[in-house]
């Protein structure tokens, strides 16, 4: 009965915590669709200065990379929208400075465009100057186009599902540089981009922290389960 009980409540939490992820979705969706039917659409080769990480004979090999160094920043790094440190691999300075393509700056976006298509991020302080592998994009914003209101606006599920729809290749899926050029996303005015990106932004760590409520108790609930079964197991119950 305890483990019927929480199955019930696992399965709760599952649902409490898509609805959560899909409710934020919804409301990006919502706000880009309000701006959408009353303002011009530009390609992104308008708005930013577009780049990717190194294809070229100094790639890096694997004994290229060192354990303290320039963060070289893998879609693997790209988590939840932000750039995660765990697993980061690092280049030498020297090697960094072969590397003409992938310096970053603070404020870059990032978009995923090889391999898993459609993971973003922000450059924050902490990751500037840091270099890219060659599975990731970094766009950077011209003067009219705010970087946070690119960002959520590459996360909308009709940019996400174009990403889907127009990749190509067999081994390894691939969105060109070209085709990322192409993209075009709705451009209002510049301040009504920021005020757009502010309540995303609040959304989302609104939806962050109910991300986290539901996976705590999801993880106290697997807990309850194997308590229970090293207590029915060992006589205890």
């Amino acid at each position: 009965e305890a483990f019927a009980d929480i199955a019930t409540a696992k399965a709760n939490a599952e649902r409490c915590l898509k609805n959560s992820n899909d409710l934020f979705a919804s409301c990006i969706q919502a706000n880009l669709a309000e701006i959408d039917s009353n303002v011009e659409h530009k390609p992104l080769d308008e708005l930013c200065v577009i780049g990717d990480g190194n294809h070229s004979s100094n790639y890096p090999t694997k004994d290229e990379l060192v354990e303290i160094g320039i963060p070289f920043i893998r879609c693997t790094n790209l988590i939840d929208g932000k750039i995660s440190d765990v697993e980061m691999r690092f280049l030498s300075p020297e090697k960094h400075a072969q590397l003409k393509k992938g310096h970053l700056k603070t404020g870059d976006v990032l978009v995923t465009n090889r391999g898993e298509i459609g993971r973003t991020a922000i450059v924050d302080e902490a990751h500037d100057g840091a270099n890219l592998n060659s599975q990731i994009a970094w766009l950077r914003c011209k003067d009219g186009l705010n970087n946070k209101y690119l960002f959520h606006a590459l996360n909308s599920s009709e940019i996400q599902k174009h990403f889907e729809s127009s990749k190509s290749g067999a081994a390894l899926q691939q969105f060109t540089i070209k085709q990322l050029r192409a993209l075009k996303i709705p451009l209002p005015s510049l301040e009504k981009q920021i005020s757009t990106a502010k309540k995303l932004d609040e959304l989302r760590t609104e939806s962050d922290r109910l991300e986290s409520i539901y996976r705590q108790k999801l993880t106290a609930l697997d807990d309850l389960k194997k308590s229970l079964l090293h207590q029915a197991f060992s006589g205890q119950l």
